[in-house]
């Protein structure tokens, strides 16, 4: 069987928007390592921050805390395995 893999990301709605997220992070010492927004998720600037599942409480409080509207991004689960991955929109 396959070993699966994967992380979370943030996708924003403009390139401004992805930089203020990863001030925030940085402030709030999370490490996002920026990231080209995957294909599968068309609706956004193309830039996204990858971070671990565990990390997504803080996350979300580090953006509420940029004064960033929720409209601005999105979050997204990425799983790899069996030579395939899949998207999965995180409300």
């Amino acid at each position: 069987m396959a070993e699966t893999r994967g992380f979370y990301l943030a996708a924003f709605s403009s390139a401004k928007g992805a930089l203020t997220a990863q001030r925030a992070f940085a402030q709030a010492e999370i490490e996002t390592p920026m990231m080209p927004t995957p294909r599968e998720i068309a609706a956004h600037c193309g830039l996204s921050l990858r971070f671990a599942p565990e990390l997504l409480p803080r996350v979300k409080e580090a953006l509420a805390g940029s004064g960033m509207a929720r409209e601005e991004y999105s979050f997204y689960s990425m799983e790899y395995g069996g030579g395939s991955r899949v998207v999965v929109p995180l409300k």
